[in-house]
């Protein structure tokens, strides 16, 4: 399956600029959150490891499997958030709440790995063709027929991680927009914004080491 990030399409989105970088101390604050939930122990998280700041985000689970890495949930929000708690939130809301998935149980919490994007450097594209694969994430919005409004967003890696250029992308991610036609046919109509992202992944194992 193609990786999704539902998000909540905000009406005015807020054009975030401020760089915040990603550490372990925010996956550790995801697996923390997710493992309490489930009443699991774990060591102790102090979440003021964790900087105070705003910012959009997202949070991934992957499963890991005989045949690979899978996707397990991936729910974000594209307007800021408060840090940490926003961590927190989404690593729940991603693990209970993706309606792709079934809600992640306790079993398999030692097969997982998270990563925490954290989202910044919102800019405008001139045209649905204004980003670079592999650097720039993408939220495209536009008015369909009947003027139903569309909206979808890929992180970053989606792209480069699926092999796409910019025109492929840009087909699927007007699909999973819920439009039925090329986005050549919306192109005119389509508002392109480009962001970027820091990420912090760790797995169970890394989660329950020892720190040294």
């Amino acid at each position: 399956g193609i990786p999704g990030t539902p998000a909540t399409m905000p009406r005015h989105l807020t054009m975030v600029k401020e760089h915040v970088p990603a550490t372990p101390a925010h996956a550790r604050v995801a697996f923390a959150a997710l493992m309490d939930k489930l009443g699991l122990e774990h060591p102790s998280v102090a979440t003021s490891d964790v900087p105070s700041a705003t910012c959009p985000l997202f949070v991934t689970w992957h499963i890991r499997r005989r045949s690979g890495s899978h996707l397990r949930g991936c729910i974000g929000s594209l307007s800021p958030l408060a840090l940490p708690a926003g961590v927190a939130d989404y690593a729940l809301v991603a693990a209970f709440q993706d309606h792709r998935f079934p809600p992640i149980a306790a079993k398999e919490v030692p097969d997982l790995e998270v990563c925490v994007s954290l989202l910044s450097q919102y800019e405008e594209g001139a045209d649905p063709l204004d980003w670079a694969v592999g650097t720039h994430g993408i939220i495209i919005s536009f008015n369909g027929d009947r003027a139903r409004e569309y909206s979808a967003v890929f992180l970053p890696e989606v792209a480069a991680e699926q092999g796409w250029d910019r025109e492929t992308t840009l087909q699927h991610l007007v699909a999973k927009a819920g439009y039925p036609g090329s986005w050549r046919d919306v192109a005119e109509a389509m508002k392109l914004v480009r962001f970027q992202s820091s990420r912090a992944e760790m797995t169970y194992a890394q989660f329950m080491a020892p720190s040294s």
